[in-house]
């Protein structure tokens, strides 16, 4: 039998896929975590590839939930395009490596929690440009370079 925790989880993580899945990809994973809020939940919906060369960047959403009846409070894309980056190097001319991957982020005037999570996902940094400067990710931490 399911905790009264778990339920609310469940239903967070279905009332989310409802509205934060979209084109940018036929599949989606999802993470619950509390929200800064003690009576919601921020589920993020996360934009999937089968595709191990590339790290998908576009296409993820925050949705927060009510815990208690599953009402939607918000929903923030984490990103205005399906932007999926090529993290293999084929390419590249022979002896040469991609040390880091670089990305223009519009949605907000900062990086947002899913740079440093497709950092450590992908292990790869990742430089940040957006309206505040520009950050490099790498090892999870977020610096800003100028």
């Amino acid at each position: 039998m399911l905790s009264a925790t778990e339920n609310s989880m469940i239903k967070a993580r279905i009332a989310a896929l409802k509205i934060g899945a979209n084109s940018c990809s036929d599949r989606f994973n999802t993470v619950i975590v509390p929200s800064h809020n003690k009576e919601s939940w921020d589920v993020y919906v996360l934009a999937a590839t089968t595709n191990s060369k590339l790290m998908q960047v576009g296409g993820h959403v925050k949705v927060t939930i009510s815990k208690s009846n599953s009402e939607v409070l918000e929903k923030l894309p984490l990103s205005k395009s399906c932007l999926a980056l090529d993290k293999s190097g084929d390419n590249l001319p022979e002896g040469t490596s991609i040390s880091a991957l670089t990305v223009s982020h519009i949605v907000t005037p900062m990086p947002v929690a899913i740079h440093p999570y497709l950092n450590l996902l992908h292990n790869i940094s990742l430089a940040v440009s957006s309206e505040r400067g520009f950050w490099m990710i790498e090892s999870g931490s977020v610096r800003v370079l100028r």
